[in-house]
């Protein structure tokens, strides 16, 4: 076992979960930069101790990417290792610091673009502290530490979208589809549908929950149909919200037999 891992516990408090009243919390769980070449941002996050024990911070950068199916979940790495790095991009002080009990401290961070900057660059300052202590089975002591990220998401301002929802089939009741983030934008997409007969009249309807795409990023998506559609030519149509005024709507027509049998007859943007 390596020794680290005898020697301490590193348990991972991120983003979006409860407040850690019971440990730290941020003010900044999210930092969106858009600029031009030669550009940059300066900003500050404030970071709050409310407990009662004097608490030391290590504050560090690191790399990451959305994993299927890209409702959230990341793998992080060390800054640098994969393409989308910010670690060229961004500066901040300090880097360790010590806060008092029922205190708060101010982290600076500079955001610069420079020409290399053609996509999406993206990561987490992550703020780390020790929250207490234990022992492991064999009576050995441990430093149990928690953090909290901040992500951090910087592009140029002329980058352009670029998505498909394509590969469109039929899978049992549903009707399964690929979404692929084609540009070099990140891509937030949040999605509804409906489903309407040949006379119009909408038959169903439902919401896509939200979700994450990197440039290259793929998801595959299921939509179910109800069991009342049967024996009829129905239309599907789509709608995706990818932000800033930017929609991509797909619709897909569809046969279902009065056996339950799906049939995709055609797609059209």
């Amino acid at each position: 076992m390596n020794k680290l891992f005898k020697t301490k516990i590193l348990l991972f408090f991120f983003l979006l979960l409860p407040v850690l009243t019971f440990a730290f919390r941020i003010d900044t769980p999210k930092i969106e930069v858009k600029l031009s070449s030669g550009d940059n941002h300066a900003g500050t996050i404030i970071v709050e101790n409310p407990s009662k024990d004097e608490l030391f911070f290590k504050v560090y950068l690191e790399d990451f990417v959305y994993t299927s199916p890209f409702e959230g979940d990341k793998q992080f790495s060390p800054p640098g290792s994969n393409k989308f790095s910010m670690v060229d991009f961004i500066n901040f002080s300090p880097r360790e610091f010590t806060l008092a009990p029922y205190s708060q401290a101010r982290v600076n961070y500079t955001i610069s673009a420079d020409r290399s900057l053609s996509g999406v660059r993206c990561g987490v300052l992550f703020f780390e502290t020790s929250i207490g202590h234990g022992q492991d089975k064999s009576g050995r002591g441990l430093n149990i530490l928690g953090r909290i990220g901040s992500l951090v998401f910087l592009e140029p301002d002329n980058v352009v979208k670029k998505a498909s929802f394509a590969d469109i089939n039929s899978v049992g009741r549903s009707l399964q589809g690929a979404f692929s983030n084609l540009g070099d934008s990140f891509l937030r997409v949040k999605g509804s549908f409906y489903v309407v007969d040949q006379g119009g009249m909408v038959k169903d309807r439902g919401e896509i929950s939200e979700f994450y795409l990197l440039p290259g990023d793929r998801k595959d998506l299921q939509i179910s149909l109800p069991d009342k559609l049967l024996g009829d030519t129905y239309s599907l149509i789509a709608t995706f919200d990818i932000e800033d005024g930017d929609v991509l709507v797909k619709e897909v027509d569809f046969s279902i037999s009065s056996h339950g049998t799906v049939a995709v007859i055609d797609t059209r943007d």
